[in-house]
């Protein structure tokens, strides 16, 4: 049997999708690009906009038209935000962003049983589904060390189809990294919803620990933090930014408004004096590094 995985969205869907394909060619299922002559088709859908919502569920209709008779799976984050507008859609496998690790087994369940399957979960209490990909088609290796979110923006789904933060265990991370470095990828990009949230909760450790302990191998020679919330980044993070030579000289970081009034509606937890107070430091550490950002425009209570 063949099958298709489409993916929508952020990094870590990508990852999330990788780790499946992984897992379905271990089991002797063979890959195909074209959806219409596929007998299985997943579909690892994206919410963080209603643009992006409307994309997933017209994949979905067009696939369902299409290919009328391979088993349609249907996971991520419309899942969690539209369950029961996607129910009506005539999908064999239906979850939301738990059980990806176990997608394997549920279509192995499906051929047996040809029973449709929906699961869902309070995804305000999740542990952290571990899923370690072995291999990238890439000099770089993806590898996601965090998951949800606790920040509860105004604008943003995310923390309700994500769930609450939790991070990947710190031995399991240092682990999985060394192991791809040591396979010969050159460049590791942490994902994850909230990736500078990593480790927040435990108190044991936090993404600066893992920077500086993944460091440590001598072959490792780029990391990329990629994108980070400005309350995220301590003084701690910024000394390792500037004595580590190995953290790429990029991050994004996102304002959303430059306006104290809009910003505490949208309930960011800083202040543009405090965002620009932490940009200026960072540029003292690295003067060379390159920063992007995130704007919203017209958001309710906006003047012209």
């Amino acid at each position: 049997m063949n099958f298709t995985i489409i993916t929508f969205g952020c990094k870590v869907n990508t990852y999330e999708s990788e780790y499946i394909k992984e897992c379905l060619l271990k089991e002797k299922y063979l890959y195909n690009e074209d959806y219409k002559t596929s007998n299985i088709v997943i579909v690892n859908t994206c919410s963080v906009t209603n643009t992006a919502d409307n994309k997933c569920k017209k994949m979905i209709r067009d696939i369902r038209r299409d290919n009328p008779n391979c088993i349609l799976l249907v996971c991520g984050c419309t899942s969690e935000n539209h369950k029961e507008e996607l129910n009506d859609l005539n999908i064999d496998i239906l979850i939301g962003n738990q059980q990806k690790s176990k997608i394997n087994e549920l279509i192995k369940e499906y051929l047996i049983t040809k029973q449709k399957y929906i699961y869902f979960t309070n995804t305000k209490q999740l542990p952290f589904e571990d899923m370690e990909i072995e291999t990238f088609n890439q000099t770089r290796a993806y590898v996601k060390i965090q998951d949800g979110c606790n920040n509860y923006c105004a604008y943003c789904i995310i923390p309700y189809t994500r769930g609450n933060i939790r991070p990947e265990d710190f031995d399991t991370s240092v682990k999985e990294i060394n192991n791809l470095v040591n396979k010969g990828y050159k460049e590791i990009v942490f994902t994850g919803i909230n990736t500078g949230a990593y480790g927040k909760e435990t108190g044991k450790y936090d993404l600066t620990d893992l920077i500086s302990e993944i460091s440590k191998n001598p072959l490792l020679e780029r990391i990329r933090v990629s994108s980070i919330e400005i309350t995220e980044i301590t003084d701690k993070f910024i000394n390792e930014l500037k004595i580590n030579k190995k953290l790429c000289g990029h991050l994004h970081v996102s304002l959303q408004s430059g306006s104290n009034k809009i910003l505490k509606l949208m309930n960011r937890k800083y202040t543009k004096e405090e965002y620009l107070k932490k940009i200026n430091k960072i540029r003292e550490a690295r003067p060379n590094i390159n920063l992007t950002t995130d704007v919203i425009v017209g958001f309710p209570g906006e003047t012209e």
